[in-house]
């Protein structure tokens, strides 16, 4: 199992790389160009069809279980998960760079060392 660190380290290398999952001014499980969210990319790809796009995690965790997510990040709190969530769902976090993704802003940065510090 992967641990909430390790977790959060890889939302933000993911999307260092990767476009964020928004459409106007909303952030999206998936877009129709395969954009995924900061908690979506941990869950198995064949359930990504059957999730409503804009649900939460507290919704779909409640709805399918910790089963959702891959096996090696299952065991988590329903609470981590919307942490997860909201990192990614945060326009002022993010701030897009050269390499066709997003960096951390300085807020972003601030948040994610306490999303650090929370889950230790």
């Amino acid at each position: 199992m992967k641990t909430k660190i390790e977790i959060l380290e890889e939302v933000v290398a993911h999307f260092a790389t990767n476009p964020r999952a928004t459409e106007g001014l909303d952030c999206l499980y998936l877009t129709e160009d395969g954009k995924r969210c900061g908690h979506s990319i941990f869950i198995e790809d064949g359930m990504l069809g059957n999730i409503d796009r804009e649900a939460s995690a507290e919704i779909l965790i409640t709805k399918y279980g910790d089963e959702i997510h891959k096996p090696e990040y299952r065991g988590h709190s329903v609470y981590f998960w919307i942490d997860v969530q909201a990192l990614h769902d945060i326009d002022g976090y993010w701030q897009p760079n050269s390499k066709g993704g997003n960096d951390l802003t300085e807020g972003g940065r601030l948040y994610f060392e306490e999303l650090k510090n929370k889950w230790k």
